[in-house]
């Protein structure tokens, strides 16, 4: 919704300063650095996820082509 208000709404500002200068205008400005027990188990969940595409790609090469 926000990228759609901004392609209709302003063709003069950039996304960043649309954000700034718009939606979150007046806002004050939390930081929030991860834990790094998260970063491990988000580096463990991307080897899995990244295994499981060499996984389906061999799977969809191993189906038979149905030609007609």
């Amino acid at each position: 919704a926000v990228l759609a208000s901004y392609l209709a709404h302003t063709k003069e500002l950039s996304l960043d300063q649309y954000l700034t200068e718009h939606v979150f205008a007046g806002q004050e400005l939390e930081i929030i650095h991860p834990e790094p027990e998260d970063i491990a188990g988000f580096a463990a969940y991307l080897e899995r996820y990244q295994a499981g595409i060499t996984i389906q790609h061999a799977a969809v090469q191993a189906l038979p082509v149905n030609e007609k």
